[in-house]
């Protein structure tokens, strides 16, 4: 987020001067530090409409395969429809052996045109090759083929935060022996699996590792960071590194998996300095690979290649049965990219959210298991010019941040405000190239802003200094490191996701997450952009509290209350408390058992209830307050008002009026109330009857100053204690409607 317009122009009129100076065959000119070029998606022509960018893409492609003699593509590709499942360890096999099927038809359909590596993931339907131009028009027009793209590359985004999370408010987590079944998978740079902060709780680990390119000057290629372990295992998520010096920039930054590590689930004596999961399960991966930058003073960056990130992905879905009944709850991905090789259009939130769609199948396939993938919002990009500046730009959010699939985590300081090095989502006030509208889920600590810049030198850390500007984390060989980025603040929300499945395990992870943003306090952005920031003793209360309560008033004195089961506690059973408004319900209120609604009869007015549940001898709390106002209970006097026609009352003298009538009986009544108006204008009298359908009135004793013998006019209103009905309409009462009747002496 850039608080200054003028730098933001300024640096933007850098980068574009930059990008003019691009050719398609030397395409890194503009990246910073491990920023890379991304893919071009492009639409399979044979089966769906050509649009002038998908052709734009293609030649684009096409031109860079012409010129280098190949170029290295991500492509999906169909599979049946009988292996869509993934919920079995059967429905994984077949779909591993359906994949190789396809993979192997692939590469006898491509052999002509396959001209190196090629690699493919477990389950996701994907597969990474360099491919010649031929191979490119092939692949234009194969209907196997549901979308190919240049490969994806993907780079880092770079305690006090346990108190600004409260998390000492929380429930401990964990059972007797301080572990959890609550379980983080950190794709990243490889964690220091056997660093103290992670004792026995690692509980699988894997490397991919596929590197692009040769060493500069030759045709040797450069080598896998997995140093020659074995794909999966505990210890083949160690950190990338190498003892090459010609590749010591470009293994730098390998201990920033080991430092999102921690910040989810280290573990240290002072738990109040440990991750925010300490008790926490982890899986780690190591996927950096090596790429070439075409620049001198940088030859080579490490990144994430997406083929490498999706078999993380596959992988994760794989160990479920392994690791059971240990539950995976959430994968963290601090690294993302916003830079695409088109560099003449801007990147816009249509752009990003169109980016990569094998990183987006792989992400459904998690999140369609309840596992949720946080990732973070983004850093400002640091682009180094040709002469040697540095420009940061704000570029709205990195992918998959922008995706709809993911929860997308921007950061705060640890003093919970807002930080200048990171974005907050696709907005029009928030940057010049910021096309679209997307903010980004959910705000939690990074640290704070960095003088010099997001990449700090190893700053080592103890418990007493967690209290300076960036956070203190796990750093490799058991010690410990500041950093600041979003790349903190998305494990952070990991952990919390951990947290509350650990509390609550009918949760899953996109549920937790969910609740997590539903119930974080707004943090203000500018004039027309908030985001939540993470308030996890709010996501806590939430989980236990009844969902949607409504009240309708179909009829007077009703209330049908309405609710729907807590998302952590499906199984309880309520409680009810309500007062008339404006007094606030009190004590312990109505047991109404395991059920979903309640009707409330009988009632005069306003009325103010709560609910909380009860799941066993637990109670959780009050929900907050819902109001109600019932429909008045006025019984309405049905117009049939008439004479009674010489009906008298047996056993009397004299003569009488007689008026018949009728009334509605819902609600209950418990009299009437006759208004007669006298001939000549005298005043109106009321008089109280009960609740009858007949009502007399004697010429020898009038009531009031009605003269029966007159033609006066009456109505009716039927009354409960509380407030009468309409009155019906008016009749009048004439001389011949009197009857008289005498008893004999």
């Amino acid at each position: 987020m850039k608080t200054n317009k003028q730098s933001q122009i300024e640096g933007t009129s850098k980068l574009n001067s930059c990008f003019r100076k691009l050719t398609f065959a030397i395409m890194a000119c503009c990246m910073a530090g491990a920023v890379a070029a991304g893919p071009l998606p492009v639409d399979n022509l044979a089966t769906s409409p050509q649009s002038a960018e998908a052709n734009q893409n293609y030649l684009a492609l096409r031109a860079l395969a012409q010129a280098n003699g190949s170029v290295r593509v991500d492509l999906l590709f169909q599979l049946p429809a009988a292996v869509n499942a993934l919920n079995t360890a059967a429905d994984m096999q077949a779909r591993e052996a359906a994949v190789l099927a396809e993979v192997a038809s692939f590469q006898s359909r491509y052999a002509a045109s396959i001209v190196g590596t090629i690699a493919h993931a477990s389950l996701t339907p994907m597969i990474q090759a360099d491919i010649s131009a031929a191979g490119i028009d092939q692949l234009r027009t194969d209907p196997a083929i549901q979308w190919f793209s240049k490969q994806g590359v993907y780079t880092p985004l770079l305690n006090e935060v346990n108190n600004v999370l409260q998390t000492s408010s929380l429930p401990l987590m964990g059972d007797v022996s301080g572990n959890s079944n609550a379980t983080i998978a950190i794709i990243d740079s490889g964690v220091d699996v056997n660093h103290p902060e992670f004792s026995g709780r690692v509980l699988a680990g894997a490397c991919y590792s596929t590197s692009t390119g040769n060493f500069v000057g030759g045709s040797n290629p450069l080598p896998s960071l997995c140093l020659g372990r074995p794909e999966t295992g505990i210890q083949s998520a160690l950190p990338c590194e190498s003892s090459n010096s010609l590749l010591a920039r470009a293994v730098e930054n390998c201990g920033h998996g080991t430092h999102v590590a921690g910040v989810a689930a280290g573990r240290v004596p002072n738990l109040a300095r440990s991750g925010i999961a300490p008790a926490a399960r982890l899986i780690a991966f190591q996927t950096k690979s090596l790429q070439p930058t075409g620049r001198p003073a940088r030859p080579y960056v490490s990144v994430h290649n997406s083929v490498d990130v999706v078999k993380a992905f596959d992988e994760v879905l794989l160990q479920r049965p392994t690791v059971a009944p240990r539950k995976v709850v959430a994968i963290n991905m601090s690294f993302g990219t916003a830079i695409i090789n088109d560099l003449f259009k801007p990147w816009t939130l249509e752009r990003c959210q169109r980016y990569d769609d094998a990183i987006e199948r792989a992400i459904a396939s998690v999140r369609n298991q309840g596992i949720a993938v946080v990732v973070s919002a983004g850093n400002d990009i640091e682009v180094e010019e040709k002469d040697g500046s540095i420009t940061r730009v704000d570029f709205g959010m990195a992918y998959p941040a922008c995706s709809p699939l993911v929860t997308s985590v921007a950061a705060t300081s640890k003093s919970s405000t807002l930080v200048g090095y990171s974005v907050y989502g696709f907005h029009p006030t928030l940057g010049l190239n910021d096309i679209g509208t997307k903010i980004a889920s959910i705000a939690a600590p990074g640290g704070n802003d960095v003088p010099n810049g997001l990449i700090l030198p190893t700053i080592g850390c103890t418990d007493q200094q967690s209290g300076l500007g960036p956070v203190c984390s796990a750093q490799r060989s058991a010690a410990r490191e500041q950093r600041s980025g979003t790349s903190m603040s998305a494990p952070a929300v990991a952990a919390l996701i951990a947290r509350l499945v650990d509390r609550f395990p009918s949760l899953t992870g996109v549920q937790a997450a969910d609740l997590l943003v539903s119930s974080g306090t707004p943090l203000v952005v500018n004039a027309q952009v908030s985001l939540p920031k993470a308030a996890p003793v709010a996501a806590f209360r939430l989980a236990t509290l009844p969902r949607d309560i409504s009240a309708a008033t179909p009829s007077c004195g009703i209330a049908n209350l309405n609710w729907l089961a807590p998302f952590a506690q499906p199984g309880s059973s309520y409680h009810l408390r309500f007062a008339n408004s404006p007094a606030l319900p009190s004590g312990d209120g109505q047991f109404l058992g395991n059920v979903n609604s309640f009707q409330l009869t009988g009632l005069t007015g306003p009325l103010v209830f709560q609910l909380r549940t009860q799941n066993g001898t637990e109670f959780g709390e009050w929900s907050d307050s819902v109001s109600a106002t019932p429909t008045p209970c006025a019984p309405n006097a049905v117009a049939s008002f008439r004479s009674a026609d010489g009906d008298v009352p047996p056993g009397t003298n004299g003569c009488f009026a007689g008026m018949r009538w009728s009334a509605n009986t819902l609600p209950a009544f418990t009299r009437y109330q006759l208004e007669e108006v006298c001939s000549g204008g005298v005043p109106t009298s009321l008089v109280d009857i009960a609740p009858n359908s007949m009502f007399f009135r004697t010429h020898s004793g009038p009531i009031g100053a009605c003269d029966i013998t007159k033609p006066n006019q009456y109505r009716i209103q039927a009354c409960n204690v509380n407030d009468c009905g309409p009155w019906s309409a008016a009749i009048s009462h004439l001389p011949s409607n009197i009857r008289c009747e005498f008893s004999p002496e």
